[in-house]
């Protein structure tokens, strides 16, 4: 029985897949970006993903530098079979664009550039030597654990040759120009084929859309207003003080001045050449019972690293942006506020990608909603002295008090853990189960820098942490350190968020589903099996389905429900990962 479901979903799912080629992938030009780093291929990243283009997973990416190297570029082709846009290495790396051009004939390329090859070593030099605090050495390099160990120094030889210092500026400027000059010449004979964009330049957003065919309501790159804020900043030396960031994303001051807490030891360090080591996003909107508390609990950090305090207020009605403007002027070497005129939860924009990543400095990320706060002095400090420590594991998290405010129910458990103690955990722990409060985050800034775009408001908490575990396990510590508080005026208590929650949670599972590791789709598949019969029973279709699409996608994503066989197959995928984790 099981042998004739299998052939009858494949037939199905080779049909499906064929249709929805036809229908919505006629265009399908594979689009590169061989420009070299820091040329605003960061900008370019996020436009592809705004703009709704698949782009190529950089950390699988990244790993091809040994095939670069080798001079072995089939990986490579064949890995630009897994989207449709990509960017950074190895496809910026010099005479790759030779082998893709060769395989893609019909592919797109934008060469990023900078306004001088000055410009763009000052740019890149300033930004490694924020990671380090320094200038970066070759043997800094061999043993920097980006990627795998030496990842770091094996890039540089292979960009800018043997032995080539990282601060060698003249040997780096020609490297440079050299790959723009030869991109050009090999493109010229190619019209309609190569863009030379500057990202910074007043027009470049038109012209990355007139030359993609992309129809945006944008009108600007999502970092393009952050770069001329630091433009801006970088004329104003010696000079500190907060920043203040309005809905557009434009900075009013520099970030200079002392990261450290109100609760650490004084530092005499220059604080304007020290960048924070950890972002801390705080989330608000109508908080002013509880905003106090949520601020104070994090200005009250001990901490041996600098760190900087986002605070992003959504429009509150209430005395919120006062509270925030008070802490700000008492402490404006920490406190980053973000007001926004209109809601933006409500409009549909996910403030953290849209308003709040542009403006992160630090190393590792934390969030706090304002209606939640941490009591561990040393919060942060453990964490950073655990990730600085387990380099393997893209981000921590913890235990947590729960308090319920009156007109909440109280649960008698509210995160049900995989285990006890401080353990470690996989995409397969928290897709079973959510047990993971985001006031207990601390995430490398890389690793949520490249999550894909989302402006599905329904459980973008949990898509947030599954994302985070696709690219890497977690860890879980016992100590309590943070308060959650639930109460009637949270966000999942919102009732414009409960009517949508099905159609959200069905966007959710979609979106998660082109992340996922391989081995755990089918199970994600079933869960988006269990939507669409939901539907079809109610006879409520999401935006843009119809009845028969729904059918059909609940047969390929699941077809043993057909024959009442569902929960079994469901239960046979956990006993094979059960096993596969047994035996690992």
């Amino acid at each position: 029985m099981l042998h004739v479901v299998n052939t009858i979903k494949r037939i199905l799912r080779t049909a499906w897949v064929n249709s929805r080629y036809a229908l919505f992938h006629r265009n399908t030009s594979k689009i590169f970006c061989i420009g070299f780093n820091k040329t605003g291929t960061t900008s370019l990243y996020h436009a592809l993903l705004r703009e709704g283009l698949k782009v190529g997973d950089q950390p699988t990416a990244e790993r091809l530098l040994a095939s670069y190297v080798d001079g072995d570029f089939d990986p490579i082709v064949e890995y630009c079979k897994t989207a449709r846009a990509f960017q950074d290495v190895p496809f910026s790396m010099p005479n790759t664009y030779r082998h893709l051009y060769h395989a893609f004939p019909d592919a797109k390329f934008i060469l990023s550039v900078r306004d001088s090859g000055d410009q763009w070593y000052e740019s890149q030099l300033k930004f490694a030597a924020k990671r380090l605090g320094r200038t970066p050495t070759l043997e800094d390099l061999k043993e920097s654990e980006y990627c795998w160990k030496g990842w770091s120094y094996r890039y540089h030889q292979a960009v800018f040759g043997n032995g080539v210092e990282f601060e060698d500026k003249q040997a780096k400027i020609h490297t440079y120009e050299q790959h723009i000059a030869d991109v050009q010449i090999f493109f010229r004979d190619k019209p309609g084929q190569l863009l030379v964009l500057n990202v910074g330049e007043e027009g470049a957003f038109s012209k990355f859309c007139q030359y993609l065919g992309i129809r945006s309501k944008h009108t600007a790159f999502p970092w393009a207003k952050r770069t001329a804020s630091l433009r801006a900043a970088e004329a104003v030396q010696g000079s500190t003080g907060a920043s203040t960031v309005d809905s557009s994303g434009a900075s009013s001051v520099d970030r200079l001045g002392t990261y450290y807490g109100v609760g650490s030891v004084a530092s005499t360090v220059d604080s304007s050449k020290v960048p924070p080591r950890v972002s801390v996003v705080v989330l608000t909107c109508n908080h002013e019972l509880y905003i106090h508390e949520t601020l104070e609990g994090i200005v009250t950090q001990q901490t041996n690293f600098p760190f900087e305090v986002i605070v992003h207020d959504d429009a509150s009605s209430d005395r919120t942006p006062d509270i925030i403007k008070e802490y700000q002027k008492k402490y404006p070497h920490l406190i980053k506020p973000i007001f926004q005129t209109e809601n933006q939860w409500f409009k549909g924009v996910n403030p953290i990608s849209t308003y709040i990543f542009p403006h992160v400095s630090g190393e590792y990320i934390a969030f706090c909603e304002g209606d939640d706060y941490w009591t561990d002095p040393s919060k942060l400090q453990k964490q950073v002295d655990f990730m600085d420590h387990h380099p393997d594991y893209t981000f921590c998290s913890h235990d947590v008090h729960m308090k319920y405010e009156d007109g909440v129910n109280v649960k008698e458990v509210f995160y049900i853990k995989p285990a006890v103690g401080s353990f470690s955990f996989t995409f397969l722990d928290e897709f079973m189960n959510h047990f993971l409060a985001t006031a207990t985050l601390l995430v490398r800034r890389k690793v949520a820098m490249d999550m894909p775009v989302t402006n599905n408001m329904i459980s973008v908490e949990i898509y947030s942490m599954l994302y985070f575990l696709s690219r890497g396990n977690g860890y879980y510590m016992e100590d309590k350190m943070v308060v959650k508080r639930r109460n009637p005026g949270g966000i999942t208590m919102n009732l414009a968020y409960r009517e949508n929650i099905s159609f959200g949670q069905y966007r959710l599972w979609n979106e998660v589903l082109a992340f996922a590791p391989i081995p755990y789709k089918k199970l994600i598949r079933c869960k988006i099996a269990e939507y669409q019969r939901q539907f079809i029973k109610k006879r409520s279709f999401p935006s843009g389905t119809h009845f028969f699409g729904l059918l059909m996608g609940s047969i390929l994503n699941n077809p043993y429900w057909f024959v009442g066989l569902s929960e079994r197959y469901r239960q046979s995928l956990l006993k094979t990962f059960a096993r596969q984790s047994f035996h690992s």
